[in-house]
């Protein structure tokens, strides 16, 4: 083998494709060894939570609903009858007395004639109350303009 005239000796590739392969599967082989150290704690979280799930689906009763079994029914309890009404009295018809006449009632005199509310009045003083105020208007205007 010839001598490398530089002196320089090449011991280690530089390739940086197989550099992260060997990274990714260090790594890879470092968590799968993390899981197998640590899968009883899964274990163990998945236990509790499957008996604390079953303690409380039985603490509320839930088996029962399916054994068929009706809940018992008290029975009713007798309600007192109460006492019959007593029978009305019997009604005695008496013969009602015949009215005597009425005096004659004397007319009574004529009250004075209101007179009914003419529509035409109405308006005539609704149009004068429009007028005054259209008139006031006017000369507040008048007295400004001097």
């Amino acid at each position: 083998m010839a001598g490398n005239a530089s002196g320089v000796r090449v011991i280690d590739l530089d390739i940086p494709f197989l550099n992260l392969t060997w990274f990714f599967v260090k790594a890879s082989l470092a968590m799968a060894f993390a899981v197998a150290l640590t899968s009883w704690v899964w274990v163990l979280i998945g236990t509790g939570m499957a008996t604390l799930s079953a303690l409380l689906v039985v603490g509320m009763g839930v088996p029962s609903w399916f054994d068929g079994v009706p809940d018992p029914i008290a029975a009713p309890t007798p309600l007192p009858m109460p006492a019959p009404a007593p029978a009305p009295p019997a009604v005695v018809l008496v013969p009602t007395p015949v009215p005597a006449p009425a005096p004659p009632v004397e007319p009574a005199p004529a009250a004075a004639a209101v007179p009914a509310p003419n529509p035409d009045a109405n308006r005539a003083a609704t149009e004068a109350a429009q007028r005054a105020e259209l008139d006031r208007i006017r000369r507040e205007k008048a007295r400004e303009q001097r």
